[in-house]
């Protein structure tokens, strides 16, 4: 997202909309979320949103030899509608 428009819920909100579409309309019985572990603000959003952190993984992004760790974050069907 870009700088101006962060600090106002838009990411929240975006998330919680993909979740509800997600379970509500798609039937999923799981959704995962990944970012890079440096991404603090996207992390945070998962979190809020209701999901947990699952694991990390070290991958070779994009074959540059950056070596990013990725966190993964989910949030189970049931998970979701307890909390509704």
């Amino acid at each position: 997202m870009l700088p101006d428009y962060q600090k106002f819920g838009y990411g929240i909100e975006s998330a919680s909309l993909l979740l509800k579409f997600g379970f509500q309309n798609l039937k999923a019985h799981k959704i995962v979320g990944m970012c890079n572990s440096e991404n603090l603000g996207s992390s945070r959003i998962m979190q809020k949103v209701g999901m947990c952190r699952e694991e990390f993984s070290e991958k070779n992004c994009f074959g540059m030899g950056n070596g990013l760790t990725n966190i993964f974050f989910s949030i189970l069907d049931k998970e979701y509608f307890y909390n509704k």
